[in-house]
């Protein structure tokens, strides 16, 4: 998941649809270009708006640079749409972001 963060006040928002084989397990990272410390990072995982972090997150998140990187992301249904929720401390600031993980099993592969 790449998204952008806010540069001179104002926000972009780089598409963060992904998509994730059933059986997979991912780590995905946020980048919050032009930002010099980024910390704090929480990161939540929600299906059909029910908090599912506990069912589908492991390990820990941490930070490298003006990079997030989350918990390892595992154990999805095929065909579900997951929202990660990433809240960090950015240059002094709380920020939140979010990204839509989909779910594919083998057989959707053309």
């Amino acid at each position: 998941m790449t998204l952008l963060a806010t540069i001179d006040n104002t926000m972009w928002l780089q598409p963060t649809i992904r998509y994730q084989w059933v059986g997979e397990e991912l780590t995905y990272g946020v980048d919050w270009l032009g930002a010099s410390e980024v910390s704090s990072t929480e990161v939540l995982a929600y299906k059909n708006g029910e908090d599912v972090s506990a069912d589908v997150l492991s390990g820990t998140t941490s930070e490298s640079g003006a990079t997030s990187i989350l918990k390892k992301l595992s154990g999805i249904k095929g065909g579900e749409r997951y929202v990660l929720s990433v809240k960090a401390t950015v240059d002094g600031e709380v920020q939140i972001r979010a990204g839509i993980i989909i779910g594919k099993f083998r057989h959707d592969e053309r």
